[in-house]
């Protein structure tokens, strides 16, 4: 079975070595916290693990009318786009935070 994970909530969302240890362990064995037995991979199963990496996606949009309101509006919906069609099996990730300006409508 194949497994990969992000960080959410940290400055960089791929997982640093000690994290991976750190799920890898879990995922082997843990205690249950409902009862306190040892759980973990079931027998048979193969768990493998691999890292992520990042492709940024650089969209250049022209807006017409283009304006505040209206780039603000296209920002919501591509974010709303990205977390609606966004898997394991796609890895995108959207950096709209730190995209260039929106191109401008040229007459």
């Amino acid at each position: 079975m194949g497994l990969t994970f992000v960080c959410d909530g940290n400055d960089d969302l791929l997982p640093s070595a000690a994290k991976i240890q750190e799920v890898k362990d879990y995922i082997y064995r843990h205690s249950d916290p409902a009862t306190g037995v040892e759980v973990g991979r079931p027998a048979g199963i193969e768990t493998v693990l691999f890292t992520l990496r990042i492709k940024p996606v650089q969209l250049a949009i022209t807006l017409t009318p283009d304006t505040a309101e209206t780039r603000a509006a296209v920002v919501a919906q591509l974010t709303q786009l990205e977390r609606q069609f966004a898997s394991p099996a796609v890895a995108a990730f959207c950096c709209l935070r730190s995209a260039p300006p929106l191109a401008r409508h040229r007459a």
